[in-house]
C-alpha cells in the first residue's frame, strides 16, 4: 500500500500569542504582509493573522531577501523562523508581541496580491462604497475583526441565555406569505405556480404565534427578517437580524423580566467592562417619553427632562399661552458654564415652526430681559427645576403644539449633550410602553401605529367604544442610549377582537381572513395568550462596538441605497428566466 506523507501544518503557533515565554523555539506562520521596512542590511517584515501581528526579520544574506522586499502588501505567505528577544533600544511597548520577533529561515509565497485600491490603512477613512466593493479587504482590519467576535459572543450569549430560561430554538420559514406588517416584502416569484409570490419575512410574526397555538411554551431564534425600507444609521436597507421570541401563558411583567436577566448577560459577552442598569429598568408610558423627552427612545444618559409649565404660564403670562398650546421647561445645571449667546444659540438651533423658546439664565439680580423683566424676581423659581440651578445656570421654556414642542424638545436635549461627556461602556435601559394602537396616515386615514397584531388595553370594549386615536396597545419597546433595540407586544389572542382592530384601521373582515386565515384558524382551534419581543443582533453589537452605522457589524452588508457592491445586485436577469417564472419584464 502506498504510504502518503502528511502536509505540515500551516502554523505552529498564532502570531500574535508569540511573547519572551517562546524565546529560541523555531516557529512556523502564516498570514498576509501587514507591512514592511527596508534598512539597507535588513529587511523587517510584518505579518498579521486574525491573532495579531509579529515583526520578522529579513538578513541582506538570506536568498529571498530581494524576492520579499518586492513583495506587494497583503500578499499570503508561510514563513519559518526562530523567534528571538528585541533589544531593549528596538522594543515596541504598543504591540502585544513588541517584545520579540522572528529571524527568518525560510518563507513561501503563497500568493501575491493585486495593487489595492487604497493601502488597508486608510480604509477606515476611505468612500464607504469602496469599502463595501472590496469588503473582504476592509473585513482584514482589526478593527473590523473585532466586531465580527463581538457579534459572535453575543449571539452565543443569546442562545446560552434563552435555553437557560427554558425556550426552545425553532427556525421559521423564509418563504412565505405576504402580509401588511409596517415595511415592504421583498417578494420572490415562484415558478411552480406562475404568477404567484411568496415573500421573504418581514418577522417571524405569525409562525411564532403559531407554534404558541401549537403548543410550545417558549420559542426563540436569531432570526433573519426581510424590509424593503430606506436605510439610516441604524436600520438596514435589506436584511437584519433579531433575538426573536414568544412565550405562552404570559403578561407583560413576565416578558420584562426574562429581558431583564438576559440582556444584561449578552451585553456583558461583548463588552466586559459594560456598566447595565439594574433590572427592574424604569417604564416609561409613551405619552410621558414624547413630553418629557421630545422622542420615544430617550437616551438616559442625559438628565435632562422637559417639564410642564402651563399652570405657570397661566399665572404669570397667560398671553403667550394660546388655547391647545403646552408648555415645557428644561432647566441645565451643566450650562452654568456657558456663557448667555451660547444658551441663545442652543434657543435658535431648538426652535421649529410654531414653537416659541424663552431663554432664562440665572443670576443674582434676575434672568435677563424680556420675560424675566416683567416678572417678580421669585417668579421664574417655581418653574421645574429652576430653584436648584446654580449661578449661572440656563433654562429653556418652549412654547406651542404638543407635537412642535417635543420636536424642539428633542432637538434642545441634542443641542446639549455635548455638555455632558457620557461613558460608551454605561448602557442605560428603558421600557417605553403603552404605544397608540393607531394614528392618522398622510391622508387622514386611521392605520396601525406599530404592530397590528397587539392586545389593545380594554379588548373587543375599547375597540367598539373609543375613540380610534385614544386607544393604547399592550406594545412596549426596549431602550438603550437613544437606540430602540427591540420591540414587543402582548398579542392579540382572540379572532374576533383582532378582525375587530383590522377594521378600524380599514380592513374588511374578508380581507382579513384571506391575509391571516393560517393564523385565525389556528386561534379558533384554541390558543393561550402569548407575547413576546425581539431585541435587535445588529443593533446591539452596534451598541457594543461604539460604531456609527449597522453596516459596519455585519460582514456583507447592502450600501445605504440597497445596492450589494461586492456581489452586483440587484441584477438584470435573462429573458428566458422571466419567461420560466412566467414573467413580463415592466
Amino acid at each position: 500500500m502506498q504510504s502518503h506523507t502528511p502536509y505540515p501544518p500551516y502554523r505552529s503557533h498564532a502570531a500574535g500569542s508569540l511573547r519572551l515565554a517562546n524565546l529560541d523555539q523555531q516557529v512556523r506562520l502564516a498570514g498576509f504582509l501587514n507591512g514592511k521596512r527596508s534598512h539597507g542590511r535588513v529587511l523587517f517584515l510584518d505579518l498579521r493573522d486574525s491573532s495579531g501581528r509579529v515583526q520578522v526579520v529579513v538578513d541582506a544574506q538570506h536568498p529571498q531577501f530581494d524576492e520579499l522586499e518586492h513583495l506587494p502588501m497583503e500578499s499570503t505567505l508561510c514563513l519559518v523562523g526562530t523567534l528571538v528577544a528585541r533589544s531593549p533600544a528596538t522594543r515596541n511597548n504598543s504591540l502585544p508581541t513588541g517584545e520579540v520577533e522572528v529571524v527568518l529561515q525560510s518563507a513561501h509565497i503563497v500568493s501575491r496580491a493585486a495593487p489595492l485600491p487604497t493601502p488597508l490603512s486608510d480604509f477606515a477613512r476611505a468612500d464607504e462604497r469602496l469599502r463595501l466593493s472590496y469588503r473582504y479587504l476592509d473585513l482584514r482590519r482589526p478593527d473590523m475583526l473585532e466586531r465580527l467576535r463581538v457579534r459572535t459572543a453575543v449571539i452565543d450569549a443569546c442562545r446560552s441565555a434563552m435555553k437557560a430560561e427554558g425556550f426552545l430554538e425553532i427556525q421559521t420559514p423564509l418563504l412565505t406569505a405576504s402580509s401588511p406588517e409596517g415595511a415592504r416584502d421583498f417578494l420572490v416569484p415562484s415558478r411552480v405556480h406562475p404568477g404567484k409570490f411568496y415573500a421573504l419575512p418581514q418577522a417571524p410574526q405569525q409562525f411564532k404565534q403559531l407554534l404558541m397555538a401549537a403548543g410550545v411554551d417558549r420559542y426563540f431564534q436569531v432570526a433573519p427578517c426581510f424590509r424593503d425600507e430606506a436605510s439610516r444609521a441604524d436600520r438596514s436597507p435589506g436584511e437584519f437580524y433579531q433575538l426573536d421570541f414568544e412565550m405562552a401563558w404570559t403578561h407583560q411583567e413576565e416578558v420584562f423580566s426574562v429581558m431583564e436577566r438576559v440582556l444584561p448577560q449578552v451585553f456583558l459577552a461583548g463588552d466586559a467592562t459594560a456598566r447595565i442598569t439594574p433590572g427592574p429598568w424604569p417604564r416609561i408610558s409613551y405619552r410621558e417619553a414624547m413630553a418629557r423627552y421630545g422622542c420615544d427612545k430617550p437616551d438616559l444618559r442625559y438628565p435632562w427632562t422637559a417639564e410642564a409649565a402651563e399652570d405657570w404660564l397661566q399665572q404669570h403670562a397667560p398671553q403667550l399661552l394660546p388655547a391647545g398650546s403646552v408648555a415645557r421647561v428644561l432647566s441645565v445645571a451643566e450650562s452654568a458654564s456657558q456663557t448667555r449667546g451660547w444658551g441663545q444659540r442652543i434657543a435658535s438651533e431648538a426652535a421649529c415652526d410654531g414653537v416659541t423658546v424663552i431663554h432664562g439664565v440665572r443670576k443674582e439680580d434676575g434672568w435677563g430681559g424680556g420675560l424675566w423683566k416683567q416678572l417678580p424676581a421669585t417668579a421664574p423659581m417655581q418653574l421645574a427645576g429652576a430653584a436648584t440651578l446654580p449661578d449661572g445656570a440656563q433654562l429653556w421654556l418652549l412654547i406651542g403644539q404638543e407635537a412642535a414642542v417635543a420636536q424642539a424638545v428633542r432637538a434642545l436635549r441634542q443641542a446639549l449633550m455635548p455638555l455632558l461627556p457620557v461613558d460608551p461602556h454605561d448602557y442605560r435601559f428603558a421600557w417605553v410602553v403603552d404605544f397608540p394602537m393607531y394614528e392618522l396616515d398622510e391622508h387622514g386615514k386611521v392605520g396601525f401605529c406599530h404592530n397590528p397584531f397587539s392586545m389593545p388595553h380594554g379588548g373587543m370594549a375599547a375597540l367598539r367604544g373609543q375613540d380610534p386615536l385614544s386607544i393604547t396597545a399592550q406594545q412596549y419597546d426596549i431602550v438603550v442610549n437613544g437606540i430602540e433595540l427591540c420591540s414587543g407586544a402582548i398579542r392579540n389572542h382572540e379572532p374576533e377582537t383582532l378582525i375587530e382592530a383590522f377594521s378600524l384601521a380599514g380592513y374588511q373582515p374578508a380581507q382579513v381572513e384571506q391575509e391571516f386565515g393560517g393564523m385565525l384558524a389556528a386561534f379558533r382551534h384554541g390558543v393561550p395568550p402569548h407575547g413576546g419581543a425581539a431585541p435587535g443582533i445588529d443593533r446591539m453589537v452596534m451598541l457594543l462596538t461604539q460604531s456609527s452605522t449597522l453596516r459596519e457589524v455585519v460582514a456583507f452588508p447592502l450600501a445605504a441605497n440597497g445596492e450589494d457592491l461586492l456581489m452586483h445586485a440587484p441584477a438584470a436577469i435573462p429573458a428566458a428566466r422571466w419567461r420560466e417564472l412566467g414573467l413580463r419584464p415592466g
